[in-house]
């Protein structure tokens, strides 16, 4: 399950202005309290299997060793995050099959990106399993574009400057 919030601006009349330097902060004193401490006591409380959160400022990741404990958090995280005045971004909370035994019960392990890299289920070269990580395609194409921009704009500099 994958929570935040679109990356584009939009004039706000309560909260925190997207893009602002302070926007980190206040996302993690809010979400501790909204979030991480809920999640903590939900796990202890109500979880079958095992459950990690994983998450840096607004963005998390929620894992679960059971799809009906995965199910049952998110109806609960809905209702505490209203609470607060907050809400899930539905376009970007998806529910994914990963890991190393997601084959049992029919499908193949999905991959996911996080904090600008694309995260894969795989294996070493022993046949251990092992999450790997690769930088993001959007996030590669952007430094790409840069990289392609600034050397335009300087390639008639001197080589030794380059």
């Amino acid at each position: 399950m994958l929570i935040g919030v679109s990356s584009y601006r939009q004039k706000q009349k309560r909260g925190t202005p997207q893009g602002a330097i302070i926007s980190p902060l206040l996302a993690n004193i809010v979400l501790n309290e909204a979030m991480d401490s809920y999640v903590r006591h939900w796990r202890k409380r109500h979880a079958r299997g095992e459950v990690y959160i994983v998450r840096y400022a607004d963005d998390a990741i929620l894992s679960f060793e059971h799809k009906a404990d995965a199910d049952a958090l998110r109806t609960a995280l809905e209702e505490q995050l209203q609470r607060y005045g907050l809400e899930l971004n539905e376009a970007k909370t998806h529910l994914r099959r990963f890991g190393r035994n997601s084959s049992r019960g029919g499908g193949r392990s999905e991959t996911f990106d996080f904090l600008g890299l694309t995260h894969i289920a795989g294996k070493d070269r022993r046949g251990r399993y092992l999450v790997k990580r690769k930088t993001a395609r959007k996030k590669m194409r952007r430094s790409l574009e840069l990289m392609r921009l600034w050397c335009r704009k300087h390639r008639h500099e001197p080589l030794a400057w380059q």
